[in-house]
């Protein structure tokens, strides 16, 4: 097993922008779980949950989802590494992506996410091989799309629900197929 991060309150005492960066980021730490915390009021570059490079982490879960709120930057977000799953958890008032994915393979975001009031999309992707989405709710984009996918291989999204975009519902640009590889630039 690896780290484990459980029941932290992390931005939750002061109020606006009292982190200065991510809320937890954590890298090259190989299955490890983030859980049940709550983080909230990071400043403009700041991400409530920032995974890089990291095999088979596991970003909430039933009972034990974390809850994002009040994040400069995207609530969620995993580079890099294989098998993350990002499951179930409450992101709320963000300022970029309520999930992001760049670089990964078979990533997952499920079970029951619940996605409101992000400035740009609701779940942004990119370069992605094998990427899931699947049971979200996304309700309130002020910019952008719902669900945005760019150059993703093996991309498979349903039982979606997305409402209150100022874009597309999900938009996906440059697809590609099994045989195909995503971009790496």
């Amino acid at each position: 097993a690896g780290t484990s991060i459980i029941g932290n309150d992390i931005g939750t005492l002061d109020g606006a922008s009292n982190i200065g960066k991510d809320g937890v980021r954590i890298l090259f730490s190989n299955n490890s779980v983030i859980q049940s915390n709550k983080i909230e009021n990071t400043k403009t570059v700041g991400t409530g949950i920032y995974s890089l490079f990291n095999d088979g982490i596991i970003i909430g879960g039933v009972g034990v989802e974390n809850t994002v709120n009040n994040v400069g930057h995207d609530g969620i977000k995993v580079q890099g590494g294989s098998d993350a799953q990002v499951l179930g958890n409450f992101i709320t008032n963000v300022g970029r992506a309520g999930v992001s994915f760049y670089q990964t393979t078979n990533a997952t975001a499920s079970g029951v996410t619940q996605i409101e009031n992000s400035k740009l999309w609701g779940i942004w992707s990119a370069r992605n091989n094998g990427l899931t989405i699947e049971n979200v709710n996304i309700n309130g984009t002020t910019v952008n799309e719902g669900i945005y996918s760019f150059d993703d291989a093996n991309l498979l999204v349903g039982t979606a629900v997305i409402s209150n975009t100022k874009g597309t519902g999900i938009y996906v640009e440059y697809a590609k197929t099994s045989t195909e590889s995503p971009s790496v630039t």
